[in-house]
């Protein structure tokens, strides 16, 4: 199963950081029927084809994303829209 995995460094703090982890949820279950719930600092998300986690801590976050194959031919372009909300939304500074 291809994996996507990103790690970036923010500078929001935890409540910032998930807040921003709550609105990227809330478009992507509005837009693409991804459905996501909190564990502790652990967003899990899945819908049929992939499911992941996002680890959310105070200026950091990591990112996993399995792909089902149907979506696997997808990896590389899924990955940089991916980097590219992330680091829009957290303000990334690149990789952790």
């Amino acid at each position: 199963m291809p994996r996507i995995r990103i790690e970036r460094r923010h500078s929001l703090g935890l409540e910032g950081a998930r807040a921003a982890a709550n609105q990227v949820a809330a478009d992507l279950e509005r837009e693409h029927g991804v459905h996501s719930r909190w564990q502790g600092g652990t967003l899990q998300f899945d819908r049929p084809g992939l499911n992941g986690r996002l680890v959310v801590g105070e200026s950091t976050l990591e990112l996993e994303v399995k792909l089902g194959m149907l979506l696997s031919p997808l990896r590389g372009a899924l990955e940089t829209a991916v980097t590219k909300r992330l680091d829009s939304e957290l303000g990334a500074g690149g990789d952790a």
